[in-house]
């Protein structure tokens, strides 16, 4: 288990159970808004059940990576874990793959967005218009906050 640097680009997560996974969420929060430019993969083969908690702890790191014009890719979720995303409607929020290198060769394959582009808003943020600043949460792009 643990975090590694896969390239320059790449983060690789490979998630543990509960309930250290929440902890290795939280780190991997913060080396991305430290990091400021990369892609997360996040294994899941070790897991076989997810909390509220780090549900919340995903969606807040997919919103920075999504921010910040960057993707978070999920693999080898079991079934079960499977269902609890597709249960509280936050499967058509993920990017899943079958194993961790079919997701890393689907950040690869993909040329990122420039940095200079506008990051992608929900549709409550597009009704919202806010004046561009550096928000505490950003990875080094400037996000409306």
């Amino acid at each position: 288990m643990g975090i590694q640097d896969w390239s320059e680009d790449i983060i690789l997560v490979d998630l543990p159970q509960e309930p250290e996974m929440g902890d290795e969420l939280t780190t991997v929060t913060e080396m991305v808004r430290d990091r400021g430019d990369c892609d997360v993969v996040i294994d899941f083969s070790s897991v076989d059940i997810i909390t509220s908690s780090s549900l919340s702890k995903q969606l807040n790191l997919s919103k920075l990576l999504v921010d910040c014009n960057h993707k978070l890719v999920l693999c080898s979720v079991a079934a079960a874990v499977k269902g609890i995303f597709m249960v509280t409607g936050l499967d058509g929020m993920f990017e899943f793959a079958d194993d961790n290198f079919l997701a890393l060769s689907s950040l690869q394959k993909e040329p990122q967005q420039a940095v200079s582009e506008e990051p992608r808003q929900t549709p409550s943020e597009a009704s919202q218009e806010a004046p561009l600043e550096e928000s505490e949460e950003s990875c080094g792009a400037r996000v409306r906050v």
